[in-house]
């Protein structure tokens, strides 16, 4: 291989390196991914015909010879192909997917291997084989001219101009293939003249590339701006419409909270009532439960403005009170015993006297009346609850059992969620003990 052959092959190898990694980076670009086969069919055109022939290589030299040939065959039939997809040239299309298979191709086959493989007679089958390629590529070279030029001519000065104008020089030096071949020039004259062109090519396709990278860049730099300016409008937007929707939601609580006021006078209106009542005529076991659901609804009347309070970052729990435990627990299942009765639910106890408990009566009462309400809403009717309350050491145990369908394990961890309604099913397991330690 010829020195000037072997850098021309270097150079088209780092190339061909390089561009495999642009189309890498963008797959979705078809151009780049041409440019690389035609880079490889340029670097095994180079080696064929620098390597073959040569007595020294252990490949007969008929096959040698053949393979330098195809080499150029191969490269000049795909760079036809090449030129119509980059330039978009509908004239060309038959011309290149047809015309280079029976003008380039197939003579080949008929004019020099088999010519070559009976005569074996190289120089006459090689000037055999240009006649056809000499014709075609004339007219190909016509027929692109009629139509690239006016297209040079339109397009404004830059960097699609010079494309399109070396592609058409790289085409130009191409065509003196089939002349260099026939009058059998050299090495250093038939790789230097045809990748000349494709090394002319090669430099306006990396510095098309440069440009294209750096109108990306400056593009993804406005675009990152813009996204900039359109998330601080959009941020602009959430806390004004936050805004709105915050006074909204005031608003509809500040009516909430003075409808809740507003029904508080009545609650009390009918306390008094039911308390002259009583001391007029007596306590009953109707009138006791109905003084205790007043109660409870009076409880959770300022369980809401608790939650008010909470939200506004007030503290509502004081836990330094001392608390008659086991008296809360009673007055709990006196005013669930009339709901338990109506499912024929059987409500029993086992109490232990003057169990003291310091902490807010109505964070615990809140608790209780809770696991009350669901033992008997979740229960079987005719069904039985069981209460218990024990001290043990420094331990104060409450248990409410019911023989309800029970809760899935898999569900358990979720009790303390709030706002979690779970599914029952009878063939869960029975009997669900609720522990307050």
């Amino acid at each position: 291989m010829h020195l000037v052959t072997f850098l021309i092959t270097a150079f088209e190898s780092v190339m061909l390196f390089f561009a495999i990694i642009w189309y890498q980076s963008r797959p979705s670009e078809k151009a780049r991914g041409r440019y690389v086969i035609l880079l490889i069919l340029l670097i095994q055109y180079n080696v064929y015909s620098g390597l073959f022939p040569d007595v020294h290589i252990n490949i007969p030299i008929q096959i040698q010879l053949i393979l330098a040939y195809f080499g150029g065959i191969s490269v000049s039939m795909y760079f036809i192909y090449y030129v119509y997809k980059a330039l978009e040239l509908q004239r060309l299309k038959t011309i290149a997917v047809y015309g280079s298979i029976w003008c380039l191709f197939l003579p080949f086959i008929i004019f020099f291997i088999i010519p070559y493989l009976i005569t074996g007679d190289a120089d006459f089958s090689r000037k055999l084989v240009v006649i056809i390629p000499f014709a075609f590529t004339v007219f190909y070279v016509y027929t692109l001219t009629k139509s690239v030029w006016p297209k040079i001519r339109h397009l404004p000065s830059g960097i699609e101009r010079q494309e399109t104008l070396g592609l058409y020089i790289s085409v130009l030096l191409w065509a003196t293939l089939p002349v260099i071949v026939y009058f059998d020039g050299s090495q250093v004259v038939e790789n230097g003249i045809t990748n000349m062109g494709f090394m002319i090519m090669s430099v306006v396709f990396v510095r098309s590339a440069i440009f294209k990278s750096r109108e990306d860049f400056a593009k993804l730099q406005e675009s990152k701006e813009q996204l900039v300016q359109a998330n601080e409008t959009l941020l602009t937007k959430v806390k004004e419409r936050t805004q709105e929707l915050e006074i909204a939601n005031q608003k509809r609580l500040n009516s909430f909270i003075n409808l809740m006021h507003e029904t508080k006078t009545p609650l009390t209106l009918i306390n008094n009532c039911l308390d002259d009542l009583m001391q007029k005529y007596g306590a009953s076991e109707e009138t006791d439960i109905t003084k205790l659901n007043l109660v409870k609804l009076n409880r959770n009347m300022n369980n809401f403005f608790d939650v008010h309070k909470l939200d506004r970052g007030i503290h509502i729990y004081d836990h330094s009170i001392n608390i008659d435990f086991s008296e809360m627990i009673k007055n709990a299942i006196r005013e669930f015993s009339p709901l338990g009765k109506r499912k024929g639910i059987i409500i029993s106890s086992d109490i232990d006297e003057d169990i003291l408990l310091k902490a807010d009566p109505e964070a615990i009462y809140r608790v209780v009346d809770n696991l009350m309400e669901n033992a008997i809403k979740y229960s079987n009717p005719d069904g039985q609850i069981y209460v218990q309350l024990k001290k043990d050491r420094e331990f104060i145990n409450l248990t409410i059992k019911d023989n309800g369908s029970g809760i899935a394990e898999e569900h358990q961890q979720k009790i303390f969620s709030p706002i979690i309604r779970l599914i029952t099913r009878k063939e869960m397991f029975r009997g669900w003990e609720w522990a307050l330690l």
